[in-house]
Parts: C-alpha cells; structure tokens; sequence
C-alpha cells in the first residue's frame, strides 16, 4: 500500500512501513508536528512491526523536530514497533551522533540495510 500525505510518503509492505520525507528541510515547529504526526498515524493505523524513516531528502531539521523523534521512538517501542533510520546525510546525521539519536534509533545507509535490521 503506497499512501501519500502533507509531509510524507508512505510505503506499507506486510509487516514494514517505509516513510520518505516530500520536502528537503523540516524548518518550522508545526512542520516538524505535523511531519511527525502523519508518521504516528502510520504506525497507528497500520499492523506493522518496523517503521523506518527515509532521510536521504532531509538536508535540514529542527531541534522540535529532534524532540518529537524521540517521543516517537518511545510510543513506537511501547506498541511493540521497531524504528529505523536510513539515507542520513553528512549534516544530519552529524545532528544524530551529537544528539545521541544514533544510540536509540539504529541508522543504515540504504534501506535494505535498514529493513534487514
């Protein structure tokens, strides 16, 4: 199932969601809600097991966003869900190492990577 909203696209194949983001930079607090949000919903309304985020389009992001990654992560763990994260670039995944992101949300280079865990 392919599913395409405000801010994301959306790919669902059995147990995996795959999230692509439709825009180069989450720049402003409510792109980043509601960016955030359209990922919730997949998880939500979607029997999947592993959700992962397709960052190869995002060059910039904020610190809002940042934080609602992390409560993402943390409602995804409790429903069972596994994140992921794939395709960072060099700034972003910069952001993640300083953040410490990287610790909680595993990162892959390609997709298949990410899916194969």
């Amino acid at each position: 199932m392919k599913v395409q909203r405000e801010k994301i696209f959306v790919e669902v194949f059995a147990e995996i969601a795959t999230v692509r983001f439709l825009t180069p930079a989450v720049r402003e607090a409510a792109d980043a809600q509601k960016a955030l949000t359209e990922i919730e919903n997949v998880a939500y309304n979607n029997m999947i097991k592993i959700l992962i985020i397709d960052f190869s389009r995002l060059v910039q992001l904020t610190s809002v966003f940042l934080g609602r990654l992390v409560q993402l992560q943390k409602s995804l763990k409790e429903m069972g869900i596994k994140l992921r994260a794939f395709g960072l670039r060099p700034d972003v995944e910069k952001v993640f190492k300083i953040c410490k992101l990287h610790k909680i949300i595993p990162t892959y280079d390609t997709e298949e990577e990410a899916i194969n865990g």
